[in-house]
């Protein structure tokens, strides 16, 4: 959960912490070697660069993998798929606590402890990593059966789960080493492989299928992939690095930082994934398999536009993390913009599909989908609309070193969340668990900014902001719902897409954000 902030992001200059060249302490300055500062909009601009590349490349490039490899070596490589995307709990949270860690370090100027909390931190990503590479290459041999394979591809499937276990520690320690990277701040550096790995791990097996189109061929080439992103990470690593004169010490107290720090972490990212996929085996349960992929599909158009607020989450975390309690005006200043980009980038996007929901399922999915999908698409926009506010507060915890907190408040969801999925099924259906679903982001997003104010109250000062946004933003997505009933959906959209957006620009934008846009679209367009 991500934002961004402030006058200054759109290319001012600012007192507010972190939008000018950061002042290191002096123990830092002498160590680190010198780097070009970036701004907040900057770093927040790679992020979102290194979020949606890989989902442009995957558009592009599936539609080409399905016809080549056929419906069961696709199901392989979706499986492959799967795990990559699973490295960031695979690594039990080790790759956010280096983040929070490191960025709190170098706030406090401890030069001679980031090598040793980096080392650390990788080395436990190593031993995780290995850990988990053997576990899958001991169940190659199973992999077959349980996915119940035509013989001729048993081998084949084989030869690929060897393959994914080989790699499977190069995606952990990946994950470390662009913690430590993120930590430093440095999103342009982790931005530049995560986006040229991201794009040819779509890109390069619908180069190779038409030479051939044997899935453990695929997976080798994605081996070899993942092993020059892990080379180029720990090259950036070493070089952003200080380079410490003193013996690392109190290596057992480090160790003990950051197994508590990725503990919880792992709790909360275990927890936030059963929430997010208990609805589909309840629904699968309760009414029908089919039912799963009408509620499914939906789900996956709406909640894609999430990866903005998660990539300004991201660039949001260190920052906090380097700012101090004390320093409330710059807390709440950099809560404020975070909470103003978030919305200003999140709102029109969830207006647009909300009215042309019925236009995109029948497009994507087919016109069946499009019947019973529209009401599930529209209250989770909602969902993600509230999903999306919250990655402000949950930055600033993981910021402030309260992992336990998010996790604690995760596990008390969770429970609540399933109650609701059982009430609201049998009433309504599939629109009963969106209902559930959007309930549930709405408590998630209130537990969080509740549990921040009472951490850390200045940090929030801007509640009026938050109420007012949120209460807007839900009436625009009602109005573009309710319009596209009884209009046309593209004339819906039009309308209260220019609506948001020109209430994005004149309520969200500050002065500064406006003439930095301005001064944007004339260097464009040409103009003087």
């Amino acid at each position: 959960m991500e934002t961004n902030h402030s006058k200054v992001m759109f290319g001012h200059r600012s007192h507010l912490l972190c939008e000018r060249p950061c002042t290191l302490p002096s123990q830092l300055r002498h160590y680190v070697p010198e780097a070009p500062p970036l701004r907040l909009r900057t770093r927040t601009a790679w992020s979102l660069l290194a979020q949606g590349s890989p989902a442009i490349a995957a558009v592009a490039c599936v539609p080409i993998l399905t016809r080549a490899l056929g419906p069961e070596r696709f199901g392989i490589l979706l499986l492959v798929w799967t795990t990559f995307g699973m490295a960031g709990v695979a690594d039990l949270g080790i790759g956010r606590s280096l983040t929070q860690l490191v960025a709190t370090r170098r706030s406090r100027g401890d030069a001679s402890d980031l090598r040793g909390l980096a080392g650390m931190g990788i080395s436990v990503a190593v031993v995780l990593g290995f850990t988990g590479g053997l576990g899958l290459m001991l169940m190659a041999p199973s992999l077959s059966a349980y996915l119940g394979l035509a013989p001729d591809l048993h081998g084949e499937a084989r030869r690929t789960a060897i393959l994914l276990g080989a790699a499977f520690p190069m995606l952990v320690v990946a994950s470390a080493l662009r913690g430590v990277l993120e930590g430093f701040e440095r999103f342009d550096l982790s931005a530049h492989v995560r986006i040229t790995i991201g794009v040819l791990t779509f890109a390069g097996p619908a180069l190779l299928v038409p030479i051939t189109p044997r899935v453990d061929a695929v997976m080798g080439l994605l081996l070899v992939v993942r092993l020059l992103g892990l080379l180029a990470l720990a090259l950036l690593v070493i070089r952003v690095l200080p380079k410490a004169h003193h013996p690392v010490t109190h290596r057992r107290r480090i160790l003990s930082e950051i197994l508590v720090f990725g503990g919880w972490t792992t709790v909360s990212n275990v927890v936030s994934s059963a929430m997010v996929y208990a609805d589909r085996f309840v629904i699968g349960s309760m009414i029908s398999a089919s039912a799963v992929a009408f509620y499914a599909i939906p789900g996956e158009i709406v909640t894609r536009l999430l990866l903005a607020p998660i990539a300004i989450g991201a660039v949001w975390l260190p920052a906090f993390a380097r700012s101090t309690r004390t320093d409330t005006r710059a807390v709440r200043d950099l809560s404020e913009r975070g909470l103003r980009l978030l919305l200003a980038s999140l709102v029109p996007p969830l207006v647009a599909a909300t009215a042309l929901a019925e236009p995109l399922l029948r497009i994507w999915a087919g016109p069946e989908f499009a019947i019973t999908g529209v009401s599930v698409l529209r209250w989770l926009a909602l969902g993600v609309l509230f999903n999306g506010i919250a990655q402000i507060p949950f930055a600033l915890l993981y910021a402030r070193g309260r992992p336990k907190l998010v996790a604690t408040l995760h596990l008390l969801e969770l429970p609540v969340y399933v109650a609701l999925l059982a009430w609201a099924l049998p009433i309504y259906g599939i629109v009963g668990a969106g209902m559930a679903w959007a309930a549930r982001s709405a408590l998630d997003a209130a537990a969080l900014f509740a549990a921040t104010a009472a951490l850390e109250p200045a940090a929030l000062g801007q509640r009026s902001l938050v109420i007012r946004s949120v209460g807007i933003g839900g009436l625009l997505i009602l109005a573009a719902a309710g319009l596209s009933n009884v209009t046309n959906p593209v004339m819906a959209a039009t309308f209260v897409t220019s609506l948001s957006l020109l209430w994005a620009w004149t309520a969200l934008l500050t002065p500064a954000w406006r003439t930095e846009v301005r001064a944007g679209a004339a260097r464009i367009f040409g103009r003087r």
